[in-house]
């Protein structure tokens, strides 16, 4: 393993300790942090995260858990799921869809801004491509064996394997697995991550390497759990990651780096969303 570049792994610690200090008192001096949206240091503490972990728990047998999650995340606003949620259980999906039209129509906000979804290049609306997504995942799941989940890496090769459905999104769909569905007692819950290209700039730059280094996914992980084993001793328990949350924190690391050092600013403000929904 590399150890990393010491004062870089200065400021990767200040950025989680103050980004931690924002989520607990909701104030900071850090003028970065004031002005740009930053995902907290424990991905459970996202303010998404945590209105799907009150009010879209998988604790039903009508759907399988990797779905449940799956359709959350590709619209990812809590508003639209509320909306849908019972179309979804019975898995009236032409239903759902019918539904999500009219919203738009209505001039409603459908998803939430976090991710990124697009339709892979076909020439159909997102509606439509994501209720095709939805329906193709259930019936290609049947013979992905995905009700059986038996480590956070083989689920996520799984998911992989549905078309249209690509690592990032696959990743979050574990992530949830892993907060409140049947991952939560996977053995490698603390060591598993999907590598992205966030994250692997977050390492490169705590490495002092240059930002288009590519990694090896086993490679990644391994340096990932080392350097990951350096910050919870250095926080001494104060914030203890797991290697999802590291990554995590490695891809915010590099945007709050980028606009430390004037290389570039992140592209989203923060704003708050309490105005559009309660946890």
């Amino acid at each position: 393993m590399y150890e990393p570049n010491w004062d870089n792994m200065t400021h990767l610690i200040m950025f989680m300790r103050k980004r931690e200090q924002l989520r607990k008192t909701g104030e900071t001096k850090d003028w970065i942090l004031n002005q740009y949206r930053f995902c907290n240091v424990h991905r459970e503490d996202d303010r998404v995260t945590r209105w799907l972990r009150k009010h879209w728990r998988w604790e039903y047998d009508s759907v399988p858990a990797w779905w449940w999650f799956m359709v959350a995340r590709t619209i990812n606003w809590p508003p639209t799921l509320e909306s849908i949620k019972p179309y979804i259980l019975e898995r009236d999906l032409s239903v759902a869809r019918d539904n999500l039209q009219w919203l738009k129509l209505d001039g409603r906000k459908i998803f939430g801004s976090a991710y990124i979804i697009s339709t892979n290049g076909r020439k159909m609306d997102k509606i439509t491509y994501i209720t095709r997504l939805w329906s193709e995942a259930l019936n290609r799941g049947q013979n992905l064996e995905l009700d059986y989940q038996p480590t956070c890496l083989e689920t996520h090769s799984r998911l992989l394997k549905i078309d249209g459905l690509g690592s990032f999104m696959a990743a979050q769909v574990v992530g949830d697995m892993k907060n409140d569905g049947p991952l939560r007692i996977a053995p490698d819950i603390d060591t598993w991550a999907a590598p992205g290209p966030g994250s692997m700039r977050g390492l490169n730059r705590l490495h002092a390497l240059n930002l288009k280094t590519k990694w090896g996914a086993r490679n990644f992980l391994d340096q990932l759990n080392y350097d990951r084993d350096l910050v919870n001793e250095q926080l001494d328990c104060e914030i203890f990651v797991d290697a999802q949350d590291f990554q995590n924190c490695l891809c915010e690391f590099d945007k709050y780096m980028r606009a430390l050092k004037e290389e570039g600013r992140p592209k989203t403000n923060y704003k708050s969303h309490a105005e559009f929904y309660t946890i």
